[in-house]
């Protein structure tokens, strides 16, 4: 083997996007206070969700109230439908701008910055914020609840066609194992939707990271990093899917102790070095 090839095989390997962004993110998080700020401002987070649950199941006493006193069905299951809507529109509106201020104080603490809990209401300090937070969370809300109800349609649409088809056409046993192939090929089907999320999963880093342009283009410009660089975020997902795996291991405790933190700025670090902030003024 000649000096050549020796001197190749000794170079070292240019470390992965993905692994480079969570050893920044651990970094970051082990500076002195990060870690006990990105903790409080968790707890806090908590705190308005299990308020929000509090009030949603308040607001079903009345609700049950006048639907008791309905006797058409239709008008019954209108009033459950604005009950839903209601509650949906509680959480876009006060408990989504407080979890995006926790994503931006983290932001700032993984840029360098020294953040103030505060910052968590962070969104809250100005109209101009609350109305992006607003947008932004209706763009986050479509952008996960559209996969779930793709995936959730797959499976009962497995189900269907057993107790439609199969139950009646096909022996027991046979009709049992054509529906384990169809569950098999639903969750095929929601593998692959969840790595297609990927084309899109940077959007909330851009949008907070780059308040100089909109929401709507920040999507677009998520949209055109994960077409480049679609396979870094599946190895970035397939990582925080293991994390979370772990985190439910423990019932938690390393979640709210280090990879509920360690996720976002994690993705964070992903999205600086994926979409570059001169990129972004282009």
């Amino acid at each position: 083997m000649d000096s050549e090839t020796l001197a190749f095989s000794a170079a070292p390997r240019r470390e992965r996007v993905e692994k480079t962004a969570l050893r920044e993110a651990s970094a970051c998080l082990c500076e002195q206070g990060n870690l006990t700020l990105s903790i409080q401002s968790l707890i806090f987070c908590l705190l308005v969700l299990f308020s929000w649950i509090t009030a949603t199941q308040l607001l079903v006493i009345p609700f049950d109230a006048l639907i008791q006193r309905m006797e058409s069905i239709s008008a019954m299951i209108l009033l459950e439908i604005g009950y839903y809507i209601l509650c949906g529109a509680m959480f876009l509106v006060l408990v989504m701008p407080v979890w995006l201020g926790r994503v931006h104080l983290l932001g700032r603490m993984c840029t360098g910055g020294r953040p103030m809990m505060r910052e968590v209401l962070y969104y809250f300090t100005s109209f101009a914020r609350y109305r992006r937070a607003l947008m932004l969370s209706l763009i986050l809300a479509v952008q996960v609840i559209l996969p779930a109800l793709l995936c959730a349609v797959a499976f009962f649409g497995a189900f269907e066609l057993y107790f439609q088809v199969f139950y009646f056409d096909f022996p027991y046993a046979i009709g049992v194992l054509l529906l384990l192939a169809v569950l098999l090929l639903a969750l095929a089907f929601s593998i692959a939707v969840l790595f297609a999320t990927g084309l899109y999963r940077l959007t909330a880093a851009i949008a907070v990271g780059n308040e100089e342009i909109s929401v709507l283009y920040a999507f677009v410009l998520a949209v055109k990093t994960g077409k480049r660089n679609w396979l870094t975020t599946v190895r970035f997902t397939l990582r925080s899917l293991w994390h979370l795996l772990l985190s439910l291991i423990t019932l938690g405790v390393l979640f709210v102790l280090w990879y509920a933190h360690h996720y976002i700025v994690s993705y964070l670090r992903l999205a600086m070095a994926l979409c570059p902030k001169g990129e972004n003024q282009q």
